[in-house]
């Protein structure tokens, strides 16, 4: 409740409360890990999440909150291509995991599908130089994040997963489907509320 009235510090404190005495009850853990995440507060996000998979490790919503993670940190880093690429895989790395355990977790597929798309895994472990530099290559992960994000679709409608879907069809240059799919998303988005 503090949280939806903007009482942020509030809600920071009651989560930490609760947790004192909830610390094991993974549906809480899940709740808090996705607030922080929320809240954009990656370095608690991340330890938070580890603890989380040392006494749960086959907990998905912790795979998929490490994936975030370090999708994110990926991104947004300033440091170099090789540190970045490590943090693309590991990203990639904690969603794979998370599918092994459940082939149907659309959350750690669009994040795959999401790290395809924008041609940020290298091929091999080696690092970014070998990632494919030309057209065809480039081409060719765009239809399988495609493809990926068409699946998700039928079983999880949400206008992120169209906007990913016009992103796709935008980089391979299609703009009429991409207008086509940002306009899906967006109607969704309205009617949904």
């Amino acid at each position: 409740m503090a949280l939806t009235l903007g009482r942020v510090a509030e809600a920071d404190q009651i989560l930490k409360e609760i947790n004192t005495s909830h610390s094991s009850d993974i549906e809480f853990r899940s709740y808090v890990s996705h607030y922080m995440h929320s809240q954009e507060k990656w370095t608690e996000l991340q330890k938070f999440a580890t603890i989380t998979r040392r006494s749960h490790p086959d907990d998905l919503h912790a795979l998929c909150t490490l994936g975030s993670y370090h999708y994110h940190l990926a991104r947004d880093s300033k440091a170099g291509e090789t540190e970045r690429a490590k943090d693309y895989c590991r990203s990639a790395e904690a969603f794979s995991q998370a599918l092994s355990l459940d082939p149907t977790c659309t959350v750690a597929a669009q994040g795959l599908a999401i790290a395809i798309a924008e041609d940020t895994l290298p091929l091999r472990k080696d690092g970014p130089a070998s990632r494919p530099s030309d057209g065809a290559a480039k081409l060719k992960g765009l239809e399988i994040a495609l493809s990926i994000f068409t699946r998700i679709k039928d079983s999880m409608l949400t206008s992120s997963v169209l906007v990913n879907i016009g992103h796709c069809h935008f980089a391979k240059g299609d703009e009429e489907r991409a207008i086509e799919a940002v306009s899906d998303a967006r109607a969704w988005s309205v009617r949904s509320r």
